[in-house]
């Protein structure tokens, strides 16, 4: 499932936010995933530009958003 640009959702408990890549050339640096050894593929988690309807290739970050009750 293609989460959008700016959407948070929680994944086993940690609730991520999808960003886009802040350097093309290190594309996964900052990805919560990626500072923590685990591979995004497969797990319906598409961040590369070429599998978005957007085009956008992103990371996904911890979350510092708060809802409102």
């Amino acid at each position: 499932m293609e989460h959008k640009l700016g959407e948070t959702f929680t994944w086993n408990g940690h609730t991520l936010e999808v960003a886009e890549v802040e350097d093309p050339e290190k594309a996964c640096s900052g990805c919560w995933f990626f500072e923590h050894s685990i591979s995004c593929y497969g797990k319906g988690l598409d961040c590369m530009d070429d599998s978005r309807r957007d085009h956008t290739n992103v990371i996904f970050k911890n979350s510092t958003k708060i809802e409102k009750l």
